[in-house]
């Protein structure tokens, strides 16, 4: 719940969901898990988690936001670090909100195979988006994507360059394929290797 006197919206919230994948090669596998993720207002991290016994952004907690599981310095607070490298990467600095599509540590544990940032102006169109990937070894990389249109419903696509799993090489083709959270989201993948869908 909000505090009292809040005058304005919490962006923040939970998403229950599922998790989907399905592998074409070397063999076919594919499976289906329920999951949840949290969905946070940068701007909203010491309202959503201060005061609460069972979840922190500052201490240990049965759930966490940890600055520490996400790219660049741990002491810059992670809006400003993501509005300077999507200036970096793209020429214009985020204007609106930051809002990052995540798992949080729960237990002290996490594994975020893929985190995604929507950035967005003053006026609320999204004007770029990163997709941080992590993989089993603590490596990440962040994909930064500019966003074409003024609609919630994104396509986008980028060159992969790291290794993420031994069923796949560290080269290739991420699509992306997006419904931009609101009532619901969509994140999908396809990533092609040499030209076939993997």
């Amino acid at each position: 719940p909000a505090p009292t006197g809040r005058k304005y919206k919490v962006h923040s919230r939970l998403y229950e969901g599922w998790i989907q994948h399905r592998r074409q090669a070397p063999a076919a596998h594919a499976f289906r898990y329920p999951l949840f993720m949290a969905y946070l207002d940068l701007s909203e991290i010491d309202e959503v988690f201060g005061g609460r016994w069972l979840a922190s952004a500052t201490r240990p907690a049965v759930a966490r936001f940890d600055r520490r599981d996400h790219f660049g310095d741990p002491a810059i607070p992670l809006d400003e670090a993501v509005r300077a490298l999507v200036q970096s990467r793209g020429g214009v600095r985020p204007t609106g909100p930051i809002r990052l599509l995540t798992h949080l540590r729960y237990f002290g544990y996490v594994f975020n195979p893929l985190s995604v940032y929507f950035c967005r102006d003053r006026a609320g169109r999204l004007g770029a988006m990163i997709y941080e990937v992590s993989n089993t070894f603590g490596e990440r990389k962040s994909y930064v994507i500019p966003v074409a249109g003024d609609g919630d419903a994104i396509t986008q696509d980028c060159a992969k360059d790291m290794y993420v799993s031994p069923f796949t090489a560290a080269s290739g083709h991420y699509a992306f394929h997006c419904i931009a959270p609101s009532d619901r989201v969509v994140i999908g993948v396809n990533f092609r290797e040499a030209g076939r869908p993997v």
